[in-house]
């Protein structure tokens, strides 16, 4: 059974409505009934993860009083759909993540000043994660060739690591096992295994040019409260320089964020191809503009 939820508008707001919960939103928009819709106003079905979770039904009422304190709230994918409203000029108002312990939260305003509210699944930057078999990726790690090399001569066993920006020298590509939304590599396509002493200085001012660059873009499509960079990697494994970009989503608790966000002892991401595919998109055309 679908849930009906009912908010209101200025008489003749039904267009800038429209233009928010279809156009910026996302939200097909259902017919009304020829009865009703001689009323005005207009519905929208909300989406969920097998298909429409409840309905919005959006009326026009004169004198129109926004709802600024009891309002309706969704469960979504919040860090796509801050990013979208952000992108969109919308302003994005992050909860504070002691209200509500385990919700990462954030509210908005309709065209009509309607307060909404979009509430994530789960908790904090643990929301979408899974356990990781550290042991496995240890021992692959170890032993199998240099998996950056294998990107960069297109003979890698995984489609994950999509590839969003590369010149001559340097290649930046997703994070196949990312702990957080956004989890970038950048590296010099070269076999390099020190981060200063391998590079010369033009070298190096070009690598961290390319990391500089990303960082901005992830910033632009995922919602960022802090951008962590670190190079990292050893003799032992993973010895092809590289640095991380990783972003922490605002509203994360204190305890959860800096190393704790970072180790995927603390889980990966339930990560898909299409979300790789997805991501790899959105950031490239942030790369081009």
């Amino acid at each position: 059974m679908l849930h009906h939820v009912q908010i209101a508008c200025p008489p003749g707001g039904e267009e800038s409505m429209r233009a928010f919960y279809h156009g910026v939103l996302g939200w097909a928009e259902i017919p009304k009934p020829p009865l009703l819709a001689a009323r005005g106003g207009c519905w929208f079905a909300v989406p969920g993860v097998d298909g429409p979770a409840a309905e919005l039904h959006i009326g026009p009422e004169d004198p129109f009083r926004p709802a600024r304190r009891a309002h309706p709230a969704f469960v979504v994918d919040v860090d796509a759909v801050a990013a979208g409203l952000v992108a969109a000029g919308y302003a994005v108002r992050w909860a504070d993540a002691a209200e509500i312990p385990g919700r990462r939260r954030f509210h908005t305003d309709d065209p009509a000043g309607n307060r909404l509210e979009f509430l994530g699944a789960g908790d904090g930057a643990g929301a979408r994660r899974v356990p990781f078999d550290i042991a496995d990726y240890e021992r692959r790690v170890r032993e199998s060739p240099c998996f950056i090399c294998a990107i960069v001569a297109g003979t890698h066993d995984s489609e994950l690591e999509q590839i969003i920006d590369e010149d001559d020298e340097n290649i930046a590509f997703l994070c196949r096992y990312p702990t957080l939304t956004g989890h970038t590599l950048v590296a010099p396509k070269q076999h390099h295994e020190h981060v200063v002493r391998d590079l010369e200085l033009e070298k190096f001012w070009r690598l961290t040019e390319m990391v500089h660059r990303v960082a901005r873009a992830v910033e632009t499509v995922v919602p960022t409260e802090r951008m962590y960079l670190a190079s990292l990697g050893s003799q032992q494994g993973n010895s092809h320089l590289h640095w991380h970009i990783a972003p922490l989503p605002p509203g994360v608790p204190y305890r959860e964020q800096q190393f704790h966000a970072l180790m995927a002892e603390n889980g990966v991401l339930a990560w898909t191809l299409a979300d790789a595919v997805d991501l790899a998109g959105r950031l490239r055309r942030a790369l081009n503009s």
